[in-house]
Order: structure tokens, then C-alpha cells, then sequence
């Protein structure tokens, strides 16, 4: 009984968060799980984007790529995006679990750098 009580002082004191807790850590991690999942540009024509999930490791499931929230192919890491669409986004598995997304008017601006790996 002492123990519980012991160990029940700190979370009254503190609040159930532990007193380590960094919410800049945090924002650190969660932002480095989005960059981790995000949309590359591997090459450009007049009329496609060829666009990349980059990063590793994506949920279990099966990949979906949306354009303007409509389901626009299924299955492959890699997906030629029409320049006609607005959003394109992808979720993995069921239900879609979103992995990433862009506008098309930001990965247009990457067709001018380098083609991710």
C-alpha cells in the first residue's frame, strides 16, 4: 500500500505526463516522422510528375494514391501524377493510414532540383 502511494504522490504533484517530457523533443520526433514519409519528385514532363514516396519504413498495407481525394492507383512507392490534378495524397492500407501529401504546385518546384534518390 505504501508503494502505490508512493507512486501515486508524483502523478498528483506532476499530472499523468512524465516530468521528462519535452514538448520541443516532440515536435522534433513528429517532425521527423513526417519528413521520414514525404513526396519527392523523381522526374518531370510537360504533362506528368513522376512522384516518389521517400522514406522508410511506410505502415503494412497496401499503397493508395489519391488525386483530389479520389482513388487514383493502387500499389508501387513511385506514381505518375497528371500536372491537370490540384492534391495528390497516399494512404497505405485499410483503413488509409496517410502517409503523405502535396500540391502539385510545391513538387512542381522541385522538378527544378536535383531528382531524389
Amino acid at each position: 500500500m505504501k508503494k502505490l502511494l508512493l507512486l501515486a504522490i508524483p502523478l498528483l504533484l506532476f499530472g499523468f505526463t512524465s516530468p521528462s517530457s519535452n514538448p520541443k523533443k516532440e515536435e522534433t520526433i513528429n517532425r521527423k516522422m513526417m519528413l521520414a514519409n514525404s513526396l519527392c519528385v523523381a522526374s518531370c514532363t510537360t504533362t506528368h510528375i513522376r512522384v516518389k514516396i521517400a522514406g522508410d519504413p511506410l505502415p503494412p498495407g497496401t499503397i493508395n494514391w489519391y488525386l483530389d481525394g479520389v482513388l487514383a492507383a493502387t500499389g508501387g512507392r513511385i506514381f505518375n501524377v497528371p500536372r491537370t490534378a490540384t492534391i495528390v495524397t497516399v494512404a497505405v492500407g485499410s483503413p488509409g493510414v496517410l502517409v503523405a501529401g502535396d500540391t502539385i504546385a510545391a513538387l512542381s518546384t522541385q522538378c527544378a532540383v536535383p531528382p531524389c534518390p
